[in-house]
């Protein structure tokens, strides 16, 4: 029969992976799984060794700065996937119906303009109620980072991917604050508005639908702490 671990070697591996400052409990599932797994197999050829040093052995396999990488390439690979989605929701807003919804949109910021407002107003209006969203978001997300005592690596990293797309915003407006445009030209109102509805859309998806998703995916993998 071959040798498996039992419940409190697995409660051994999480607290050892805690102990190495993973402090992400999705991240320890996964660890600690591949931990038990890489064990196993060295029982199936060495069924003596003792547990502690079947532990080391498959923790040198690590880098020498344990799982700090493995802890950054992590949480870059969950922001890239998360953008990846992002721009693939965007996406459906240039097709069939949601088009329709865009469309319509156009020309209700196109009558916006119409109206005897500067420019520049438009601009920081604009900035007041992207930061507003963004700062709603992420004042919500330090309270949802933590589910049922656990803290999760994909809920950090998603909305570390926000803070910085604000922050990048933040830059862009600071720099438009400087400009003089009093009016919109016949022609800049159209291309404005255009562009005032799909990144309308983007900030959408961005503060709510991502946020919305990342909570859903965790629900899914671990119920036990929705």
């Amino acid at each position: 029969m071959e040798k498996q671990l039992d419940q409190e070697q697995i409660r051994a591996l999480f607290d050892f992976v805690n102990r190495k400052r993973v402090r992400y409990y999705d991240l320890q599932v996964e660890l600690v799984d591949h931990f038990a797994s890489a064990i196993e197999d060295i029982w199936r050829k060495e069924p003596n060794l003792p547990f502690d040093s079947a532990v080391n052995r498959v923790y040198s396999q690590f880098p020498i700065t344990g799982f700090a990488s493995l802890i950054d390439k992590q949480r870059k690979a969950i922001q890239k996937e998360a953008w990846r989605w992002i721009f693939q929701t965007w996406r459906n807003y240039f097709g069939w119906p949601k088009l329709l919804l865009a469309i319509a949109v156009i020309f209700a910021l196109r009558l916006v303009f119409y109206l005897p407002i500067p420019a520049n107003w438009i601009f920081v209006s604009s900035f007041f109620l992207v930061m507003g969203g963004g700062l709603w978001t992420l004042y919500f997300s330090k309270r949802g980072l933590k589910k049922g005592g656990k803290q999760f690596l994909k809920l950090e990293a998603t909305y570390d991917a926000i803070s910085h797309f604000l922050n990048a915003v933040n830059a862009a407006f600071y720099v438009l604050m400087f400009g003089q445009l009093e009016a919109f030209p016949n022609w800049a109102a159209w291309l404005s508005a255009i562009f005032f509805t799909y990144a309308g859309f983007l900030m959408y998806i961005l503060l709510f639908q991502l946020p919305k998703r990342a909570h859903a995916e965790l629900n899914r993998h671990f119920p036990q702490y929705a």
